[in-house]
């Protein structure tokens, strides 16, 4: 499945390509948009189901958790409070 979208705002375009385990995403972002841009936060679903956020693993050093995280234990944190902030960057042009 592939999926193209963009903002309200035209400062914003994603590209989605599902495979049967993964999800490539693409985003493009004008210049003014960018300004003062801290990460992004995605949410996902399973057909008409309550939405979720997507967690990783990086979290801004003054969020982070205090205690109770062990040396070993893996933590995830919800990315609309810590938003992913680590990106393949590349350059292209979209057709519109």
């Amino acid at each position: 499945m592939r999926k193209v979208a963009h903002s309200q705002s035209d400062k914003l375009h994603a590209f989605a390509i599902a495979g049967t385990r993964a999800i490539l995403i693409a985003l493009n972002m004008r210049d003014e948009g960018r300004k003062g841009l801290l990460g992004f936060a995605f949410r996902w679903s399973v057909g008409d189901g309550e939405f979720q956020w997507l967690k990783g693993m990086k979290v801004f050093p003054s969020l982070a958790p205090q205690s109770g995280g062990g040396k070993n234990k893996i933590q995830h944190f919800p990315t609309n409070e810590n938003p992913i902030q680590s990106f393949l960057w590349s350059y292209c042009r979209w057709r519109n």
